[in-house]
C-alpha cells in the first residue's frame, strides 16, 4: 500500500475515518510496513516501538477481526495522525515518524476498561459479571435472556444465579471433575489410550 502524502487531505481513508476492522488493519499494518522498512527514522529496540511491533504480531496470529485491542490501538493512532496533522500542516510517516510512548500497553488496556465501564453502564448488568461474561456480544445476550426470564430487581438475580454458580464449583463433585480432566490430560499427553463410561455418579477409566 503507498504511504500517504504529506499532507492530511491525501491520506487513506483508513487514516482518517473507521468503518470496520478492515480499517484497523490497514492503518497498522501502515505504520508497521515504515517501521520494518530499510532504514527506518524509527528505533526498533525503544520500549514503545518494540511494544508496537509485539502487538501486530498478536494480531496477525490471533487475527485482528478478533482482536478487540486493535480497535483501540487503531483509534489511538489516527488521534495521533489527527494531532500531528493539525501542528505540522501534514505528515510523512517516512520521514516524520510518530511518537510511541513507552506506555503504549497501558494505553490500550485502559481504553478497554473504559469500553468495559461503558457496556456495563449501558447493559446496567452487576459488576460481578464482568468475571463470566468477557464480551460485549454475551452480555448483551445475558440481558436479554435474563429480561425473557426474569422480573423485578434484575441485578440480584443475576448475582445469585453467579452465586448459586459458585457453590456448585466449590463443591467435592466439581473437584473431582478437575481430577478427571487432569487424567485425561496426562494420558493424552502421554499417548495412551483410554476408554471412558460415564454415569451419574459413576465414572471409570480403562
Amino acid at each position: 500500500m503507498p504511504p500517504p502524502e504529506d499532507d492530511t487531505t491525501g491520506s487513506p481513508q483508513h487514516h482518517v475515518v473507521r468503518s470496520d476492522w478492515h480499517d484497523d488493519r490497514n492503518l497498522i499494518e501502515d505504520i508497521a510496513a515504515t517501521i520494518d522498512r530499510p532504514g527506518s527514522a524509527y528505533d526498533r529496540y525503544q520500549a514503545g516501538v518494540r511494544a508496537f511491533r509485539e502487538w501486530v504480531h498478536q494480531f496477525r496470529k490471533r487475527g485482528y477481526d478478533k482482536s478487540p485491542e486493535a480497535v483501540h490501538l487503531g483509534s489511538w493512532l489516527r488521534e495521533l495522525l489527527a494531532n500531528k496533522g493539525r501542528r505540522e500542516g501534514g505528515y510523512d510517516l517516512n520521514t516524520r515518524p510518530l511518537f510511541i510512548p513507552d506506555d503504549l500497553n497501558d494505553i490500550i488496556r485502559r481504553r478497554q476498561r473504559e469500553k468495559d465501564q461503558v457496556i456495563e453502564e449501558k447493559i446496567k448488568l452487576p459488576p460481578i459479571f464482568l468475571e463470566v461474561l468477557t464480551t460485549d456480544e454475551t452480555r448483551a445476550l445475558a440481558r436479554k435472556r435474563s429480561d425473557s426470564l426474569h422480573e423485578g430487581n434484575l441485578a440480584a438475580y443475576l448475582s445469585s444465579l453467579v452465586e448459586k454458580e459458585r457453590k456448585t464449583m466449590q463443591n467435592p463433585s466439581w473437584g473431582i471433575l478437575d481430577l478427571l480432566d487432569d487424567c485425561r490430560l496426562h494420558m493424552t499427553r502421554h499417548n495412551l489410550k483410554f476408554t471412558e463410561n460415564y454415569m451419574i455418579n459413576e465414572t471409570d477409566f480403562w
